[in-house]
Formats: structure tokens, C-alpha cells, sequence
């Protein structure tokens, strides 16, 4: 019984181990990799390296400029992104400046001194005017100075010719002064007789007192040389300031009268009638045929007919 009982024992116990040698896994049937497949070359720009190269989106990624300023035009900063790009991305570039977006190369270049358009040319788009310097402040520069500008420099001016700058009494357009041995007006003589006069002015208007004696239609044609006319004055102030010019003269001044046209009809040399008449006693003198003209009178300080042929001292109204 004792031998029944052993033997069932020794039936219960595990078997003893078989040493058979390592054991070897059989890699091409199991495989190493436990993710999708790589592809031979990225299938989207979507963040992901399905070629498995250890890049992502290569050979998909375009480059962009950052627009920080918004205007559609990139700086100098670029990022590589997918083509559907993004906020702030552009693909074009040129803006000198990404913090403003009034300059872009496509922008207006206007007169202010800056490069809107980004293309290193300043206020180009702007009209450009010639300005000279007027140092004298008589209106008129020296054509030496001459500059190109979009904008009026400090105390330029857009006429030329002032042959002395220094001097505001010296300038195109004054009447050439008697015996003052300077070329006034700027013509290349100096006080030539023909134009011996002395410039004045009465507030704003500008006038040449001609202090040779000629003939009315003499005088007529003197004034009309520098694009003036005989004075001829048109209300009793204007009246008293050119009888001052006459008094200081000592001798009656011619004006701008006439009948030499229709006798008894007193017109300026244009044909219009005045608007202000000063005749002295007894005057016009209709009954002289050959009494013309008219004389600002230096003693009465009134209008006489008198023959045109007379030669006296005038004064032009300059334009």
C-alpha cells in the first residue's frame, strides 16, 4: 500500500526541464515596426513626415515674407509654410518700411520727403517746379540758384533774373532810374536814355516818372515799350498824389487823354472813356483844333488841352 501511495506522489511533481539551446525569434515573420508604413515622399503639407526622413512637409513648404504692418507687402523677414500660407504672410516683398503701411512699392510718392514707393527716389510722383533764391525779397531771383523741387524752398520764388539779389530796388520790371549809374531793371544798360525814369509807387501800384520831355504819342509809345500806359488818374486822390509828382518836377505831366480821334471826343489811347475828369477852367479848349492832348496843369493842379506835339515829362502805370 505504502509503494501505491509513493508511486502516485512521484506521478503529481512537474517534469524536470529540456535544455534545448537559446531560442530565436523569426524577425521576418513578427517585423520590428509597429506603425503605418512610409511613404516614398510626403503625401500633404499637414505637419507630418510620411516619408519617414525625418523632415516635415519637405519639398512642400513655400516661402513667405511676414507683412507685419498689413499692407500686403512683406520686409526682409521670410517663413517657410504650407501655399495656403497664413495671418501676416505674403509672397511678395519691397516694403522699406513693415511698420508703416502708407509705404509699399506700390504706394503714391508724394511732396513730403519721404520714400512712399520703397524704390530710394524721394517725391517723385510730385509735380516739380524750378525755384530760385530771393534774398532780397523783391519777388525776383537769381537765376544762379536755380533748384528742382516738389515744394516752395524758404524765400524762393518761381522768377528768375534779379541781376543784383542783394538789392530789392534792383530787378526786372523797375523802371531804369536817371543818373543812379546802375542797371535798374536788369537789361544789360545802364541808365540808357530811353528809359531814363524814376520808380515809384502809390500803395501796391508801381510807376516809372519819366523826367525826359517827349511828345504825347512819344510818351504813349515809351510807356507802351515796358507794357505800361500813360497814367491817367481816376479819382481825386489819385489825381493829388500825381500833381505831388508834377510839383516836384516844376512841370506839367502828359496823360492819358485824347480827341486826336474824333474831335471833341476825349478817350485813353484804347479808346475808353475815363471814368474821373479834372478839366480847369475853360477847358478842353475844343475851339483849338490842334489842343489834343491833355496836361496835368504842375501849377493849377488841373487838366488843359494842349497841342500833342508839346514835348513834357510823363509817368507810366507799370502792369
Amino acid at each position: 500500500m505504502a509503494a501505491v501511495i509513493l508511486l502516485l506522489a512521484m506521478a503529481c511533481q512537474d517534469p524536470a526541464p529540456i535544455d534545448s539551446g537559446p531560442v530565436e525569434l523569426d524577425t521576418a515573420v513578427l517585423g520590428t515596426d509597429t506603425g503605418p508604413p512610409c511613404a516614398d515622399e510626403e503625401l500633404a503639407c499637414d505637419g507630418l513626415d510620411e516619408d519617414c526622413d525625418g523632415v516635415v512637409d519637405d519639398g512642400l513648404l513655400e516661402t513667405f515674407w511676414v507683412d507685419e504692418d498689413g499692407d500686403g507687402w512683406g520686409g526682409e523677414a521670410t517663413v517657410d509654410a504650407c501655399p495656403s500660407g497664413g495671418p501676416g504672410l505674403v509672397l511678395r516683398t519691397g516694403d522699406c518700411d513693415d511698420a508703416d503701411p502708407a509705404r509699399h512699392p506700390e504706394q503714391f510718392d508724394g511732396c513730403d520727403g519721404v520714400d512712399e514707393d520703397c524704390d530710394g527716389v524721394v517725391d517723385e510722383d510730385a509735380p516739380v517746379s524750378t525755384w530760385y533764391a530771393d534774398l532780397d525779397g523783391d519777388g525776383v531771383g537769381d537765376e544762379a540758384s536755380a533748384v528742382s523741387a516738389c515744394a516752395r524752398p524758404d524765400g524762393a520764388v518761381t522768377t528768375a533774373g534779379d541781376c543784383d539779389d542783394g538789392d530789392p530796388a534792383v530787378h526786372p520790371g523797375l523802371a531804369e532810374t536817371c543818373g543812379n549809374d546802375r542797371d535798374d531793371d536788369c537789361d544789360g544798360a545802364v541808365d540808357e536814355v530811353s528809359v531814363c525814369c524814376i520808380a515809384t509807387a502809390r500803395g501796391t501800384d508801381r510807376f516809372a516818372l519819366c523826367t525826359e520831355a517827349m511828345a504825347w504819342k512819344d510818351a504813349q509809345a515809351r510807356c507802351a515799350a515796358d507794357g505800361a500806359t500813360l497814367v491817367l488818374p481816376a479819382d481825386a486822390d489819385a489825381h493829388t498824389w500825381f500833381w505831388g509828382l508834377s510839383t516836384w518836377l516844376g512841370q506839367s505831366l502828359w496823360i492819358d487823354l485824347s480827341d486826336a480821334a474824333d474831335e471833341g471826343t476825349w478817350v485813353r489811347a484804347d479808346g475808353t472813356a475815363p471814368t474821373w475828369l479834372e478839366w480847369g477852367s475853360g477847358q478842353p479848349a475844343d475851339s483849338d483844333p490842334d489842343a489834343d492832348c491833355a496836361l496835368l496843369g504842375a501849377s493849377s493842379g488841373t487838366w488843359t488841352a494842349q497841342s500833342c506835339d508839346l514835348e513834357r515829362p510823363f509817368a507810366c502805370a507799370l502792369p
